[in-house]
């Protein structure tokens, strides 16, 4: 409680907004403690919205990976033409994260390449072969670690020189290896999705 020439006043501060604050004050119809105990419920209202808001985010949020997943697996289980059904997975992945370009490339028979059979976003002829042993490429080395790469501009994980050896356009990026185990058989990675 704060007195004031006006009278007093009770402040509390906004959940989930830093630097603002509810105020109330007592008026001639209304005893301070009944003021007190309004402040209090707009704060506990206030918090349960914020709450609530935060909750149906993330429910959103699981929705959609749990619905991409839903339709990568009806794509490959109702697609035998493999180039149709990786520009769908491009897409759809890409639009769930929010990427602006994508691409799936698949390691060729011999080990050697990486080869892109899928592409959203990139400039005619961008897409192409990365050689694994690429000492620039951030898919080749995603593929030789067998472990996802993430470049945050804020974080600055990365330097910007790799990309511009490259001619990579932006900062932030994602590479993951596509890995799969088959049935009694050994975990194996078989290529790379960049967004």
């Amino acid at each position: 409680m704060i007195v004031t020439p006006a009278g007093p006043r009770w402040f509390a501060p906004v959940p989930e907004a830093d630097g603002l604050w509810l105020e109330a004050e007592a008026s001639s119809g209304m005893p301070a403690a009944r003021s007190v105990a309004l402040l209090e419920v707009v704060e506990q209202t206030t918090r349960a919205e914020h709450e609530v808001a935060r909750l149906s985010q993330e429910l959103a949020s699981r929705y959609e990976e749990i619905d991409l997943l839903y339709t990568i697996s009806e794509i490959l289980g109702h697609t035998v033409q493999l180039d149709r059904a990786a520009q769908t997975i491009v897409r759809a992945v890409a639009s769930v994260v929010g990427a602006r370009r994508a691409s799936i490339l698949l390691l060729d028979a011999k080990g050697e390449e990486l080869r892109t059979v899928a592409a959203q976003g990139l400039p005619p002829g961008r897409a192409g072969v990365v050689r694994v042993d690429d000492p620039v490429s951030i898919a080749a080395r995603v593929m030789r670690e067998h472990r996802p790469l993430i470049g945050d501009p804020i974080e600055g994980a990365f330097s910007s020189a790799r990309g511009e050896e490259r001619g990579y356009q932006g900062v932030a990026f994602m590479s993951v290896p596509i890995c799969y185990s088959a049935p009694g058989g050994k975990h194996r990675c078989i290529g790379v999705i960049n967004l």
